[in-house]
Order: structure tokens, then sequence, then C-alpha cells
């Protein structure tokens, strides 16, 4: 008798299959699709390719994963009437309560009673829906690929002779068998390769071997490249052979000569070569400008990876040391090794390094410059490529102060000058957050401020010769406080910050007592004197006192707390600074020809007879750069104008061989169009099809000339005006 865990186990399998149904379903779809694109015919080819995608979408699905506990979590969703108690029948029942053995029982009779209600847990939907797809896809591709098979068996016609007298087309040679052989460089580790196509594409360097058999032998058999230079075939048994380094790309032709020393030439075929790429690497894991603190771990890891399509086979990383500055730095190259050596050989290769800073004697201040280079093995000359160069510099944290000793050069210009247009800037951000940042913020800012400018005022008073923060000396200074005693209590609470110019109190000062000249005053450099001891001449010497007073007001007013006031100031600073900065360049007065005076009583009096004149009328025509071509296009249209059946097959030979050599460096651009000249050459254009023939290689000549080159009426006076308007359309088109 069933019972409702025998219904769990039936929609169980029933799972189970509906899923390995969709994995044959999708697997026959994708086994499709791979007939239809690589044309399999082995029939155990065709059986790998469906077994492999059975086990790949087996892997998908995972049929196996289908239990009786997801069958009944199933049944809960999907089946009401299972009340939610389907997972009772397969939990333990030993641990149930009373109440859930009658549940058990209860759901599973529900079960067997109503098992054909019962529906299955996945359906069919997406496997058949894959195997369309795959058909329809398959199918597309495969018409795609006819397509391309007829364009290719187009360009692959058999190899056939014709000479450019028509007498001679009986007598023309039959071809028993035609086969060219593709042996790839040793490096490459690439098979050689057996066609029937004499349209070659190899890689450069490869050795073409062309085959060729005739009913009849030849007097001689000539392979003629488009630069003119021609090979000669050697004579093996029945058959022509020649074997041919690949250099560059081009257009080649056959050319047989027959006992009556006839030729016979067949049409053009390309050649491509194709340039070994050269080998990609690139540094991974780490930026390009790296600065390394004094407490930092002094360890560089990065990885590099490298690429190439025929193997790669060596690595370095090239480093440069630089220490010292100046004209004392010093450079040190060293190559170094991956951690672990590069596989030769391999064409993808991830390497790792570290770089221990300590071991390459560097100290604070020191750089480092590395990149990483990589070879393949292309014989016989590597090709080469590097990484771009990644810096490393160790941050010097020591502090250089300008000093002056004794004999040592000075230098005039010190970098404080920058200074004061910092200050600046921080009064006018200061000014913007007043009232959006609370009083004591802005007061504390506008002190330090003021500090800044004190601290810079005392900087400049270095070169002054001031030796005290107040600018003056010491014996001045117990003068002004003897001055002082004098006067009342009562003190100006400004006087320490401001600079005044004028005072009521002037008449009370004490004359100065007179000197008596000194007279090795012109001969010695006083340096008790600030006035004596400074840096500058006398003129710098005012412009920096004035910058220096200037400096006192905008102390003054940040000092209190009024930024605003000061700006004017620290700008007049400034501007007396840059001046200061340009006193010191040197300019030089241009110097032109001074011509002599004219004497006014021989002027306009000369005798101009006997001076010829030293311009010559140069008449030079200019030499044209494609005069077949052009030649050609205009032939072209005479054919057609006066209905020509005969005509010179010269000049389209001429015309090809200019244009092959147009198309060295794009040979399948014009390939068409040389095929066409090749068969006006040989006159093996029906007759009905001469005039389209014509007009399809004016129009393709007049697009492959440079644009220098196009023909326009002006070139060409015995044109009229209708040939004119057809060219012009010829080139627009």
């Amino acid at each position: 008798m069933k019972s409702g865990i025998d219904i769990l186990n039936k929609v169980t399998l029933k799972w189970r299959l509906v899923y390995l149904a969709n994995a044959v379903l999708l697997a026959s779809g994708l086994t499709l699709l791979i007939l239809f694109i690589i044309e399999l015919k082995h029939l155990g080819l065709i059986s790998l390719a469906f077994i492999s995608s059975l086990a790949l979408f087996i892997l998908i699905y995972r049929p196996w994963k289908i239990n009786t506990q997801r069958s009944s979590r199933w049944l809960d969703v999907s089946f009401g009437m299972a009340q939610n108690s389907s997972f009772l029948l397969v939990s333990d029942s030993g641990d149930s309560s009373v109440i859930a053995k009658v549940q058990r029982k209860r759901i599973s009779e529900i079960l067997v009673a109503n098992e054909e209600h019962i529906g299955w847990p996945a359906s069919l939907k997406n496997g058949l829906i894959g195997l369309l797809l795959f058909t329809i896809s398959g199918f597309l591709l495969s018409l795609i690929d006819i397509n391309s098979t007829d364009t290719v068996k187009q360009q692959k016609s058999d190899l056939a002779f014709a000479s450019s007298d028509s007498v001679f087309t009986d007598h023309v040679l039959s071809i028993t068998k035609q086969e060219v052989r593709i042996n790839y460089p040793n490096y490459t580790r690439l098979n050689s390769i057996t066609s029937e196509n004499f349209n070659i594409t190899a890689l450069e360097g490869s050795f073409i071997t062309w085959k060729v058999a005739f009913s009849e032998k030849p007097k001689s058999l000539l392979l003629e490249m488009n630069n003119g230079k021609q090979f000669s075939f050697k004579q093996n048994d029945d058959e022509y052979q020649l074997t041919s380094q690949l250099q560059a790309s081009g257009f080649y032709k056959l050319i047989y000569t027959d006992a009556n020393k006839k030729q016979y030439e067949t049409e053009l075929f390309q050649i491509i070569a194709l340039p070994d790429k050269e080998p990609e690497v690139a540094i991974e894991k780490l930026d390009r400008f790296t600065i390394l603190e004094i407490d930092d771990p002094w360890k560089l890891q990065f990885t590099s990876k490298m690429l190439d399509d025929y193997g790669l086979d060596s690595t370095a990383i090239v480093a440069t040391v630089s220490k010292g500055s100046g004209e004392a730095v010093k450079f040190r190259e060293e190559r170094m090794t991956f951690d672990k050596p590069l596989k030769t050989g391999s064409k993808s290769q991830t390497l790792t390094k570290s770089i221990d800073i300590a071991k390459l004697d560097m100290t604070p201040g020191d750089e480092l410059y590395f990149y990483v280079e990589v070879f393949d093995n292309k014989r016989p000359k590597s090709n080469r490529n590097r990484t771009e160069t990644y810096f490393v510099s160790i941050r010097d944290t020591t502090k250089i102060e300008f000093s002056l000793e004794g004999a040592l050069g000075v230098d005039l210009m010190p970098e404080y000058f920058r200074s004061q247009r910092q200050i600046i800037i921080d009064t006018e951000k200061l000014v913007k957050q007043h009232g959006k940042i609370s009083k004591n913020d802005f007061d504390f800012t506008s002190n330090e401020l003021g500090f800044d400018q004190k601290a810079l005022r005392l900087k400049y008073g270095q070169f002054m010769g001031e030796e005290f923060e107040s600018g003056i000396t010491e014996s001045e200074s117990e003068e002004v406080e003897a001055d002082h005693d004098h006067e009342h209590d009562d003190k100006d609470p400004l006087a320490e910050y401001s600079h005044a110019h004028d005072s009521d109190n002037e008449h009370n000062l004490v004359p100065e007592e007179e000197k008596e000249e000194d007279p090795l005053h012109d001969f010695k450099h006083d340096h008790d004197d600030p006035e004596e001891a400074t840096l500058f001449t006398s003129s710098i010497r005012g412009k920096l006192r004035a910058a220096m007073n200037e400096m006192w007001d905008a102390e003054l007013y940040l000092r209190l707390y009024q930024p605003e006031k000061s700006l004017p100031y620290q700008y007049k600073a400034l501007e007396l600074i840059k001046e200061i900065k340009n006193h010191a360049r040197i300019y030089v007065h241009r110097i032109g020809f001074d011509p002599p005076p004219i004497k006014e009583d021989k002027r306009l009096s000369g005798d101009i007879k006997e001076v010829q004149s030293g311009t010559n009328k140069i008449v030079s025509e200019e030499e044209k750069n494609y005069p077949a071509i052009e030649k050609a296009i205009f032939y072209s249209e005479q054919i057609i104008k006066e209905s020509l059946r005969e005509y010179d097959s010269e000049v389209f030979k001429n015309a090809g061989n200019e244009l092959a050599a147009l198309a060295i460096d794009q040979p399948g651009r014009h390939f068409a169009t040389l095929q066409l000249l090749q068969q006006l050459n040989l006159k093996q254009v029906e007759p009905e099809s001469l005039y389209s023939a014509l007009k399809k290689v004016q129009s393709e000549l007049s697009k492959a000339l440079p644009v220098e080159n196009v023909l326009n009426g002006q070139n060409h006076a015995s044109e009229d005006d209708l040939t004119r308007v057809y060219l012009n359309h010829l080139t627009k088109s």
C-alpha cells in the first residue's frame, strides 16, 4: 500500500528526470551549433562534442541535489492540500509529539488520495527554448559561413595562364598540380600548412614553397614580384619548385615561356607578411609614484604580467638609483631579476618582485627609477618592449636653514619672498569667514597671522643687519629707554605695534652730536652698524626697509583682530618685495644697424642705366608622381568615348605596376583593381563588359591617387568641360 513518503519519492524522481531531459535537450542544441560552425564529419568527434555538452549542462542543473526534503518544500508551496505539513513525512517520527504523528498520518492519506492532482515540479520549457535558440543560431552562422566561403572560392581561382596575344590562346599549357607550402619559423613551433590557394598570408620570416606541374614541360617558369624582381623555378622531375623567405607584403604573378619563346602569365596574387608583434608587459599592484616615509618599511613589492603570441625569452628589471642633488647628484644603474625565473617559451607569465630599498644603499632624499623590459623568442633578433618608468623616493625630513659663513657664497634671493603671498591668501580667507565662525576662533586665527607676519618681518630684518626683534641696536635701545623715563606714565597702548611718522614731541628730541669723520669709513665694512651690515645695495635696502614698515602696520591690525584693514599694507609689502626681486635683473639695450647719414646734395641723382634687374623668370614643369595611373584614367575615358574595341594593353600594365607600388602597405585594398588591370593587360575582359570594367578602373584609380595628385581640369588643357565634370564626379564618389 502506498504512503505519503512514496509520493514524495515519486515527486523527487520526476524532478530529477526533468532536469536530465533539459540537459539532454540543451546538449543536443549545443552539439548542433558546433556542427553548423565546424562541420564535424567524424562520428567520434560528434559523440565527444555531445558527451562534453551533456556533462556541462548536468553540472549546471545538478539533479543529484534534488531530495525528499526539497520535494516536501515544493509540495507545501505548490499543493495547497498539503497544509504546509509535508515536511512531517521526512522528519524523525520517534521524536514527534502525538499531534505531529496524527498530522503526518492525515497528510499521508491526503497525498495518496490526490496523487493524480499533484503536478510536475519542473518543466521542459528551458530545454526546448535552448534547443531552438542553438539551432537557429547555428543555421544563421552557417549562412554567413557559406557566404564567406563563396567569397574565398571566388578569390581561390584555379591557376590559369593567359597571353596578351589572342592568337596563341589555344597553346596555353594546362595545370596538373598547384601547391603552396608555408613553413613557419622554428621559434613559433607552428606546423607547416599546405594549400592550393596562391593568395598567401603568413608570418614574416616564413619560408614559402611553390610547386607547379604542367601537362607539358615549358621552357622556363618565373615568379615576378610587383617591384619587378624575378625568381626562377627549379625543375624537379615533372614539377617546378621555388622556395623563398617572406620578408614583405606585395603582389606577384607566374610567367612561363613555351618552346616558341611566347610568354604566358597568370593573374595577380597577393602575399601578406604578418609582423611578429612585440610582447606585452605591465606592472600591477603598484603606483607610478611612491613616497616612503622614514617610519615606513623600506620594501617594495609588485607583480608584472607578460604576454606574447609565440613565446617569451627573457625579462629583467632595469633600476637606476639617484643619490644627492644638484651638481653632486650621482646615478647608479642595476639590473635585477624577479623572485622566480621566467619560463622560456611560455606565452603568458606573471612574476613578482620584492625590492629591499635598504640593500640598494639608499638614504633619505634618494630616488629609485625602474622599469621592466621583456624580450620574445623571435630569431635572429628578438622583439623588445618595456613598461613605463616607476618612481620611488624616500622623503627627506632634514630641515635646511639659510645661514651665512665667512668666505661662502650668499643667496641674495632667499625663499622667504614667497611667504608674504601666503599670508595674504590666509588673511583673505579669514575675512571671508567673518561671521561664519565663532569670535574666539576668528580672533585666534587673526593673532596667529599677526605672529606669522612678525616672523616674516624678522627674517627680512636679518638681511638688514638687525639683531633684535624691534629692529634697532642695543645702544639705540638704551637711548630710547632714557627718553621714556622723562615721559609721564600714560603710555600709548599701541606704541609697541605702531610705526608713527608724525609726532608732537619732535621739538623735544635731543639733537645728535656731530661725529668726527672717520678717514677709513670708505675702506671698511662695519658690521656693528645695522645700516652697513646688509647684503644689498642702498637702493634695494631702501625698498626692503619700506616693505618692513608696511609689515609693521599689517601686523598691527592683525593683532587688533581687524584683518580687513591689514590687507592694504600686505599688498604694498608684496609689491615692494616683487620690485626687490626684479631689481637684480639685467636688461641689455637693443642694438640695431645705424646707417650712415645721407648727403642731401647727392640724393636721387644717381645713374642706373647699367644696373640690371636680378629677377629671372624660371619656367619648370612639375614632375608627376603617378603618370601611368593618370594616363590610364584618361585613356579609359577615350576608349569609352570613342567606343573603341582595340586598345593598347601596355597602358594598363604600367598603371598596374604603379598601383602595386602604391599598395604595398595595404595589399588587400587595391587587390581587385590590380586583378582587373591585369585582365585588361591580358585582354581577358569580355567585349560586353569592357566599358563597365573601364569605368570601374577609372573610379578606383582616382580614389587610389593621393589628394595632391587628384586630377583636375586645370592640369590638362586638352580636356573639354564634360570630361572635367566627369572626373570631378569620379573623385567625389
